[in-house]
């Protein structure tokens, strides 16, 4: 029975001795994984800080996408009103082509005659003048 007892407790030593070692396996696996947990704190930190560099960035798009769309709706305004300047220009061009073509076919033929009218009285005007001086002076003599 002592042999008995003796093998018992040498397989008892030998269980607390495997047991110890287990349980200094699990004190270094639990320090393998405290660390593996404060690295994935550490990335989950990064993660946030690259998540709201994101988020601002995504912010500053949108501003960007505000201004963009703001400026488009400048250029349409512009090119309205260009094609409204260019509309009235060319209406102005058709006013502009009839007013001159007035002044060739009507206005300038007949300042033309009453230039030519003019000349003919002032050309008559001194023929009567001298005419008139003539007499006068013939008059005069006799």
């Amino acid at each position: 029975m002592e042999n008995r007892l003796d093998t018992v407790e040498t397989h008892l030593v030998e269980i607390d001795e495997r047991f110890n070692t287990v349980e200094t396996h699990l004190v270094e696996m639990d320090e393998r994984f405290n660390a593996v947990e404060e690295h994935l704190g550490e990335q989950d930190e990064r993660f946030n800080t690259i998540e709201k560099h994101l988020g601002e960035v995504d912010e500053k798009f949108h501003i960007v996408d505000r201004q963009m769309d703001t400026m488009q709706n400048q250029i349409t305004l512009l090119i309205r009103k260009t094609d409204k300047i260019e509309k009235d220009l060319s209406g102005t061009k058709d006013i502009v082509s009839k007013i001159g073509n007035t002044l060739d076919n009507e206005v300038l033929p007949k300042l033309g005659a009453l230039h030519d009218g003019y000349l003919q009285n002032k050309d008559i005007t001194f023929r009567l003048a001298t005419n008139i001086e003539t007499e006068s002076l013939e008059n005069i003599n006799t």
